[in-house]
């Protein structure tokens, strides 16, 4: 016989595995469940070592839809965005995520002891804990050749605007 699939599993996406230093990663964390959530709780965000952090802001999490991992359909939703510019060259890692979901349960019952227990107790709510597995990215250095001599590690196009105000002449 094969194995039970999980009702929740947590995935860490990132858009590329292979970057500059300073160069952004975004960082998706996707729960996957099969039963109904009622409410999540980020127990430990990812560890960031060698990155510069700056966590999208979300409100709720985002609906994906529907996705089938091995044979088991799963509704999908993202929980947690991240933009993750590193620091450092060499192979880094994105730690992994902790959650815990409040998950509705049907329970085990054979048979109800009561006509009640057939209607309202066949359903309980139940805290489970899920966990990311890490993802190695590797961050190659920044090209030596054709670097200005006043070259200070910034990397990008930038344009400084400046907004003059002055006030209203007084009148008279």
């Amino acid at each position: 016989t094969g194995s039970r699939k999980p009702d929740l599993m947590l995935e860490a996406v990132i858009d590329k595995d292979q970057v500059f230093v300073q160069e952004p990663v975004s960082v998706s964390f996707l729960l996957y469940y099969a039963t109904e959530v009622n409410l999540y709780d980020i127990r430990r965000h990812p560890s960031t070592e060698g990155f510069w952090n700056e966590p999208v802001e979300m409100k709720n999490a985002r609906n994906l839809g529907n996705r089938v991992v091995q044979g088991k359909t799963y509704a999908v939703a993202e929980i947690y965005k991240t933009l993750l510019f590193p620091t450092q060259s060499g192979e880094l890692t994105i730690g992994s995520m902790d959650v815990i979901c409040e998950v509705m349960e049907r329970s085990n019952r054979r048979r109800p002891s009561s006509l009640f227990d057939s209607f309202f107790d066949q359903v309980s709510r139940v805290r489970k804990d899920v966990r990311s597995d890490p993802v190695e990215l590797r961050v190659k250095p920044l090209p030596k050749e054709d670097q200005p001599d006043n070259y200070q590690g910034v990397v990008g196009n930038y344009t400084i605007a400046c907004l003059l105000y002055t006030s209203p002449s007084p009148r008279d």
